[in-house]
């Protein structure tokens, strides 16, 4: 018998669970079932690790499907801004979860410099280009991993054009000292002044203010 108003704080197997109060009699060999594996329902949840604390975020996204299927499907996007872009893998809808808050400072990458060498080929040097992590993946069937720096230009507009980054030299995440990464431009850039910025893992660093030449240069 267990006590009204009991939780299970616990599970450590199917035959052994931990509960917030005594229970009043005890029966071995009973197995649990909690639906098998890979069962539904799915759960998204919110992970604060400066908090400690866990939220489930699934009721946010208004996703139906989400009673019904198990995890497996799901895909999971950082995009630069820091947002997270969601798929139940089933239908094709597409949802934007936007966190509280922000990263902290001692995570942003650093820029510490952004030259122009042959061929319209840009070396951006700087530090923490790789993100504190991998940002998201799912064992062996989709990895979206983000150690890597993301560059996108901004013009007084506030027009946004991203850059073909290659040749990072660390994929390392966290402060592995100082990198660098070749650019070229997007197509769509003209010559002018932007705000460089380089992201990963969703954790953007501050603009960059930089000259793209034109012809007359």
């Amino acid at each position: 018998m267990i006590p009204p108003g009991t939780v299970i704080t616990s599970i450590d197997s199917k035959h052994q669970i931990h509960t917030s109060s005594n229970y009043n009699s005890a029966v071995s060999g009973i197995g649990l079932v909690f639906g098998g594996v890979f069962s539904a329902p799915a759960e998204l949840f919110d992970f604060d690790p400066q908090e400690g604390s866990v939220s489930s975020v699934s009721p946010q996204l208004s996703d139906p499907y989400l009673a019904i299927l198990p995890s497996y499907p799901l895909r999971l996007l950082v995009l630069p801004n820091g947002q997270v872009l969601f798929s139940d893998g089933d239908t094709g809808q597409l949802y934007i979860y936007t966190s509280a808050g922000g990263p902290k400072s001692a995570y942003l990458p650093v820029i510490q410099s952004v030259k122009l060498g042959e061929e319209g080929v840009y070396t951006l040097t700087g530090t923490q280009l790789n993100g504190p992590s991998d940002a998201s993946g799912y064992g062996d069937d989709a990895q979206s991993n983000e150690n890597f720096p993301i560059v996108r230009l901004q013009n007084a507009a506030g027009l946004v054009f991203y850059c073909r980054s290659r040749n990072w030299t660390s994929t390392g995440v966290g402060n592995v000292g100082q990198e660098s990464v070749k650019f070229t431009l997007n197509p769509a850039v003209t010559p002018g002044d932007y705000q460089l910025i380089v992201s990963a893992g969703g954790i953007s660093s501050k603009p960059w203010p930089i000259h793209i030449p034109g012809h007359g240069d």
